[in-house]
């Protein structure tokens, strides 16, 4: 959560749970979703917790983190789900289409289809003027959340997918990790730049995750070994 101290889980059964950061304990524990869970994202106040599932189901859900109850029901399901920092947008990276609500009221802001693509992962700037989406294969987008237009679409990985985006604490730089197995690189990328500025070689396969410390000198990222048989993690410095 917002403040460290909780921590959420979607299972690949569906199952929604709520933990206790400093001790582990479980607070609830809920059978959230009917099948495979995929992510899930917290209101910057840390009251409510969204959470989705593959898009068979077609339901974002929003719990409440106090009581375990769900308080609101969004059509829509996919790989990812991003809480805007101001709070006011909920977004979701969908079954080849993009999905913004309002969090005042839970109308759609917009549904943008993307017929020839499914989307991988979603992720609203820090100031929340920007809106990223990566896809499992091919481009990501960069979205204006003041017009709600595309203003850059490019290839971040050749044709490998976007796994995961995380941005820096100002909201000009980001980093992507790459789901193809045939490229072994992190790269950094930055508001009015056309190419990396930053390629960062690693050994191992396709990237999962990667975050991005508030203070922005350092990346975390983890990957798939090449013989298939666990994770690895790296830490980057990346003070440039």
């Amino acid at each position: 959560g917002p403040r460290g101290e909780k921590i959420v889980t979607v299972g690949s059964v569906g199952e929604v749970v709520m933990w206790e950061a400093g001790t582990g304990q479980a607070l609830w524990a809920v059978k959230g979703h009917r099948i495979f869970g995929c992510d899930g994202a917290w209101s910057p106040d840390g009251r409510l917790v969204a959470t989705c599932a593959l898009h068979q189901e077609a339901q974002v859900i929003v719990w409440d983190v106090a009581t375990g109850e769900p308080v609101q029901f969004l059509v829509g399901g996919g790989q990812g789900v991003s809480w805007s920092r101001d709070g006011n947008w909920l977004a979701l990276a969908g079954e080849r289409e993009i999905v913004v609500w309002s969090t005042k009221d839970w109308s759609e802001v917009g549904r943008w289809a993307r017929p020839d693509q499914d989307l991988y992962t979603i992720a609203f700037s820090p100031d929340s003027r920007w809106l990223l989406v990566g896809y499992k294969i091919g481009p990501m987008e960069l979205i204006s959340t003041q017009q709600w237009a595309v203003v850059r679409q490019w290839l971040a990985h050749g044709l490998g997918g976007v796994a995961d985006v995380s941005w820096r604490g100002d909201s000009q730089r980001w980093a992507t990790v790459t789901s193809s197995p045939n490229e072994t690189t992190v790269k950094v990328w930055g508001l009015g730049q056309v190419d990396p500025l930053l390629n960062l070689p690693f050994m191992a396969r396709d990237g999962s995750c990667v975050i991005w410390c508030d203070e922005g000198e350092f990346l975390a990222t983890s990957h798939n070994l090449a013989d298939g048989k666990g994770d690895r993690y790296f830490f980057w410095d990346v003070r440039v």
